[in-house]
């Protein structure tokens, strides 16, 4: 009869709405975790970008020091001392070695990050596509109506508020905790419990909806897994990142102090080549300012 009708179509809406809400959860959840992928990008981002920042500066010093040293110190050279040549041949060797090293180090810790990015990507940070349990289990069929009995089936409409949402309150104590245990709203315990174990749970009061309500319920207190890929290093995807920067910090350390001792030797290299200038040309009265530039390389 009417009240029939009625209970069913209450079972209908309250069905949807459970299945819409665990999907619109199970849809946040992919785009929290494709938020995570993102930060790694981020991160292994900036090291390749300093990488790249490194092999620029390597290789202009590389240039410079060869152009130095072949077009223009070899021919001005030959008529200095030896020991004030053997000191600027010094300084240029060290710079091409280095700049050499700083290269070298550089591709080796961009390709060690870039592969550590991709292991990372494809094999922990992951986004938990929901499994075919977790879709079932927010399904409905007419045969869970029928099987609530005939005292669901003429059940007046709770105007009054005389029954209690018992799962309800179940559904927003969970919500609270999420929100409670750590910035992101999961929680470090156990899975959630199983349908049958918040069945029992219930008591009599509760509505047609009950069992809707459990299964919603189950799939947002779920959070942490889901397949492909295991989404139980959820919120680790940082430390995963400072585990995996290990494999190749060393070679951006030294790639950047390679770089500055390259820099270092090439100013050296600069100076005695300023004044072995200023030295064999002497007889034109260097300028105060030559002579002040000439310091400060040698220096």
């Amino acid at each position: 009869g009417i009240s029939g009708g009625y209970n069913k179509q209450r079972f209908t809406f309250d069905s949807a709405m459970s299945q819409r809400s665990a999907h619109y959860m199970q849809n946040m959840r992919i785009k929290q975790w494709h938020i995570f992928r993102e930060d790694v990008r981020d991160l292994f981002t900036l090291t390749t970008a300093h990488l790249i920042t490194y092999m620029t500066m390597g290789s202009l010093m590389l240039s410079w020091d060869a152009r130095l040293t072949v077009f223009k110190g070899m021919n001005d050279m030959k008529d200095q001392p030896v020991w004030f040549f053997l000191f600027w041949s010094n300084c240029c060797l060290g710079a091409i070695l280095f700049g050499f090293l700083g290269v070298w180090l550089v591709v080796h810790g961009a390709l060690k990050s870039q592969a550590a990015a991709v292991q990372v990507l494809t094999q922990s940070v992951r986004p938990p596509i929901p499994s075919s349990q977790e879709i079932i289990a927010v399904g409905h069929d007419l045969a869970e109506y029928e099987s609530l009995g005939a005292k669901k089936f003429f059940e007046v409409p709770n105007l009054f508020g005389w029954r209690d949402n018992g799962m309800h309150k179940t559904a927003v104590e969970k919500s609270e905790r999420h929100g409670l245990v750590n910035s992101h709203g999961i929680l470090e315990a156990t899975r959630a419990m199983t349908i049958v174990e918040e069945v029992e749970m219930g008591t009599s009061f509760k509505p047609p909806n009950h069992e809707t309500q459990t299964r919603a319920a189950t799939v947002l207190d779920d959070a942490r897994t889901g397949r492909p890929g295991q989404s139980a290093i959820f919120d680790k995807h940082i430390p995963i990142f400072h585990t995996m920067q290990r494999t190749f910090a060393s070679y951006d350390a030294y790639a950047r102090i390679s770089v500055d001792v390259s820099v270092t030797f090439w100013l050296m290299a600069v100076g005695y080549y300023f004044i072995s200038f200023t030295l064999a040309y002497e007889d034109l009265a260097p300028s105060v300012f030559e002579q002040i530039v000439a310091a400060i390389f040698s220096w």
